[in-house]
């Protein structure tokens, strides 16, 4: 087994018997670690790709009203990070399109 293979074996041996707080406190620890290793472009790129593969995964299972929650909780997360107005807000969505 390469040592890539075996790193890999030894993590999703430990996410399989990991609880959801073990879980959390290693993403705490180690997700700013990827994110202070990239450029601020790669992390835009990182982010989107991590979004857009991993997204549906995320939200599996949820009920749709879970998801609306989930989703208004963030909608004022994501505007303060991105530093955008509820007036703006039109504007972005008609971009969309």
């Amino acid at each position: 087994m390469s040592t890539g293979g075996l790193k890999s074996f030894m993590a999703r041996q430990y996410i399989s018997a990991a609880s959801p707080k073990d879980l959390q406190d290693m993403i705490d620890t180690f997700l700013p670690m990827v994110f202070e290793s990239l450029s601020p472009r790669q992390r835009g790129k990182f982010l989107k790709t991590l979004l857009e593969k991993h997204l549906g995964t995320m939200l599996k299972g949820m009920k749709s009203s879970d998801r609306n929650e989930l989703l208004y909780e963030l909608v004022p997360l994501i505007m303060n990070e991105f530093g955008v107005s509820s007036a703006e807000i039109p504007a972005i969505l008609e971009n969309l399109n």
